[in-house]
């Protein structure tokens, strides 16, 4: 299955046809699963409370020095109403906004997403108790830094969580930044519902331009392809048809693959 996921929307927007070229399986570093291991303890803080979640912690994994320091309640400071790992659909043919579920593992297509949705799963979903807001955030445990007023991953989630709750008025998107110290550093942006139209005819506008790519790609027509620093950990690379194009071999150590 071909998704244009949330995740991956910057590479996307760049290199359209970075979304149905083939790929390459890419290795599981030990800083993916570091980052995968952190989020799974957040989500199970926000499901038994963090007392709870610490006391099924193992002895040894990857990112359990991290986890053992993590201030969690900066992560969830004046936050309600609070789900984790929430998984979105958004299909875009349709204009139609699905929540698939919670905990889904990335398994889209069993959740009934279909070829060239745009798919995400939020990290967490709340509301501020200070300005009632909805309250969208990615946690981060890579050493790139992301903004959240430029994260067009941020941007997605956050209208694919409005228009699926139907909900009609500002969402604050949120990066919580997980340090090596456990210290959690955020920064913030709110998107207003005039933003959020704007951003659906963005998206919109982009999964058409995959979709034009795709159909010249089948009859051998020139692709809209571009270099970047996407390429260097783009698992597309190895069948790209830029004739400077390098295969990927191997996996960036600082930036998460799973999210």
């Amino acid at each position: 299955m071909s998704f244009l996921s949330a995740s991956n929307l910057s590479r996307i927007i760049t290199c359209p046809p970075s979304a149905f070229l083939p790929k390459e399986k890419q290795n599981f570093s030990r800083n993916a699963a570091k980052g995968t291991n952190i989020h799974a303890f957040v989500n199970r803080c926000i499901e038994l409370g963090e007392d709870n979640a610490r006391q099924e912690l193992p002895a040894r994994m990857n990112g359990k020095a991290v986890i053992d320091r993590l201030q969690v309640p900066e992560i969830l400071k004046d936050l309600s109403d609070i789900r984790s790992e929430v998984a979105l659909r958004w299909d875009a043919e349709n204009d139609v906004c699905y929540v698939l579920g919670e905990n889904i593992g990335r398994n889209y297509y069993k959740a009934g997403a279909k070829d060239y949705d745009i798919v995400g799963s939020v990290d967490i979903i709340a509301t501020n108790n200070l300005t009632g807001n909805l309250v969208v955030i990615d946690v981060k445990t890579g050493m790139q830094v992301v903004e959240a007023i430029t994260s067009e991953q941020l941007q997605a989630l956050a209208f694919m969580v409005a228009r699926s709750m139907g909900y009609s008025g500002s969402v604050e998107t949120r990066i919580s930044k997980v340090n090596e110290d456990g210290t959690v550093d955020s920064n913030f942006h709110t998107i207003t519902p005039e933003e959020l139209s704007i951003l659906e005819l963005k998206f919109k506008g982009l999964r058409n331009k995959v979709l034009d790519n795709l159909n010249r790609y089948k009859t051998n027509e020139p692709l809209d392809l571009r270099e970047s620093d996407h390429c260097k950990w783009c698992a597309c690379a190895k069948h790209c048809p830029l004739k400077n194009a390098e295969p990927c071999l191997y996996i960036r150590e600082d930036v998460e693959e799973t999210k």
